[in-house]
């Protein structure tokens, strides 16, 4: 029986869940809402048997959620039970039905009075499970977390843990939890109850039968996806024959035309640059475009001409130092 301070007497005792430590989870977003209708419910649930049977589920924990947070999980029968979520409750699951409609019917697992240890000082937290009987799929759950009355904990139970932490980490492929191809697999990996210890010999050879038939599995898995790939035919490339303005030519048959090319063109420069003939000596001779008779000649009558221009320059220096000479002698004399 679980204590509630201010209502109840006796003392507090924890509820210790059954449930699997982590469950197939849908990951698409679920917004948060405090407070949920059951037409809501009941059309996500229906939305939900579609979406099992063509989306894929994660495998995941549910751990200390907020209020207002939902999840639509997956439950596999051989797992049974609500998944544990972090939190610690004080009281037992209320199951009760919920008529909604002529051809549906709701089933809520509650329960109150929760808290999270080493977090919370109150309980307060409330959790509610709806799942349809009629009209959807029972293993189909939307996970509900809201916030309900609140009751004080006992200091002896506040830091006492509901679950060993750090959760293990997951890496269980995803599942496709309606899809009849995946069923078989999907079960064979879901968390069971946890079971009493199983004698040596007899856990080995579980173990063993457990993984031949795991091999098993894979090797199904496998050969359906090696058929499926091999159905699969690329259709072959329609080059048209007629066609023949298109030539395919590689990168490395254009570069070996190229450099042909070059090598026949360089190849024939050289051969001609190599055939020239060598020019006469004469033509080499810087002088021999001249004549050594003209050249005497035009160097006599220009010696001529410097020489009467030089002439020319002695009789004017000549003159004009006659004028000199005798302007002085007009200044000399002495005025009367």
């Amino acid at each position: 029986m679980a204590y509630q301070q201010g209502g109840y007497g006796g003392a507090q005792v924890p509820q210790e869940s059954t449930g699997p430590q982590y469950c197939l989870k849908y990951t698409g977003e679920l917004h948060s809402n405090p407070q949920i209708e059951i037409s809501f419910i009941t059309n996500l649930l229906k939305r939900g048997v579609q979406v099992a049977a063509s989306q894929p589920f994660y495998w995941g924990y549910i751990d200390k959620p907020e209020e207002g947070q939902m999840f639509l999980a997956f439950l596999m029968p051989q797992a049974p039970g609500v998944p544990q979520d972090g939190i610690r409750y004080l009281e037992k699951d209320v199951k009760y039905p919920i008529p909604s409609g002529p051809d549906t019917e709701v089933e809520v697992i509650e329960v109150k009075h929760g808290y999270i240890p080493g977090v919370d000082q109150i309980a307060q937290r409330a959790r509610r499970v709806y799942r349809l009987l009629r009209g959807g799929h029972p293993n189909l759950m939307l996970i509900h977390y809201s916030r309900g009355p609140a009751v004080q904990v006992s200091p002896h139970l506040l830091n006492v843990p509901v679950r060993q932490y750090p959760l293990r980490p997951l890496n269980e492929p995803p599942v496709i939890p309606l899809a009849p191809q995946q069923s078989a697999h999907a079960a064979s990996r879901a968390p069971g109850p946890a079971q009493p210890p199983v004698p040596a010999p007899a856990a080995r050879q579980a173990h063993a039968q457990l993984q031949v038939q795991n091999a098993e599995l894979e090797a199904r898995e496998r050969a359906r996806i090696m058929a499926a790939n091999s159905a699969i035919r690329l259709p072959e490339p329609d080059y048209d024959d007629e066609d023949e303005s298109t030539t395919h030519i590689s990168a490395r048959s254009l570069a070996l035309m190229r450099f042909k090319r070059n090598h026949a063109l360089m190849n024939e420069v050289f051969n001609n640059a190599a055939k020239l003939e060598t020019p006469p000596a004469s033509s080499l001779d810087p002088a021999g475009g001249f004549k050594k008779d003209e050249i005497d000649a035009a160097a006599a009558k220009l010696e001529k001409e410097i020489e009467a221009l030089q002439a020319r320059t002695d009789t004017r220096r000549a003159g004009r130092k006659a004028l000199d000479d005798e302007t002085m002698a007009v200044d000399e004399v002495p005025v009367v």
